[in-house]
């Protein structure tokens, strides 16, 4: 869960991925209200929550828009904490240190808030989502060949083997993965 309050924990996140989604003619006075969020997300101001439902309030396109992406991501994070452990079930939610250089890089994008919030958050989320699902797939990689590495070790030279086998079918695992090897065989199965 990410935010800088406890009352709303998907907040920040939700705005900024909120931000993309909204139509492209924003009025200067909407765009300075938005820029002053993302200067309190990325200076993390205590109250930042409050000060984003407050704007919601203001604009029933961004309360709509908001309130869309603040479901998806109740539903993400229930799904995950059904599927897996409480150290696992924050994977696919934004970390805060990535919300920070997401509000950071929107501002620096240029005087469109929208256009840049296209820009920075959609690739930035794709990246954060992709390197955590690599590190799975590669990690449930070196567990199945260590396994397989200390059960041909054990069977050739008992505990000794079993050791080395393991430990060289890990490092063999962990440097052999190609993210390029798992997609072409999702490709064929499917």
């Amino acid at each position: 869960m990410t935010s800088l309050d406890s009352n709303n924990p998907f907040a920040c996140e939700a705005f900024l991925l909120t931000l993309p989604r909204l139509p492209q003619p924003l009025t200067e006075e909407q765009q300075g209200k938005i820029r002053a969020v993302l200067w309190d997300i990325q200076q993390h101001k205590l109250g930042v929550t409050q000060d984003i439902e407050a704007l919601m309030e203001q604009d029933a396109v961004l309360k709509s828009h908001y309130r869309e992406v603040n479901i998806e991501l109740r539903q993400q994070y229930s799904a995950n904490e059904r599927a897996k452990s409480a150290a696992v079930a924050g994977v696919l939610t934004a970390q805060p240190l990535e919300l920070e250089q997401w509000a950071e890089k929107i501002l620096r994008t240029g005087d469109d808030v929208v256009a840049a919030a296209k820009s920075v958050v959609q690739p930035m989320g794709t990246v954060v989502s992709k390197t955590r699902s690599d590190f799975w797939a590669r990690g449930d990689r070196l567990i199945a060949l260590s396994a397989g590495g200390a059960t041909l070790g054990a069977m050739i030279a008992q505990v000794p083997g079993a050791i080395i086998g393991g430990i060289l079918a890990a490092i063999f695992a962990w440097s052999s993965y190609s993210s390029k090897n798992e997609s072409s065989r999702s490709e064929v199965t499917q």
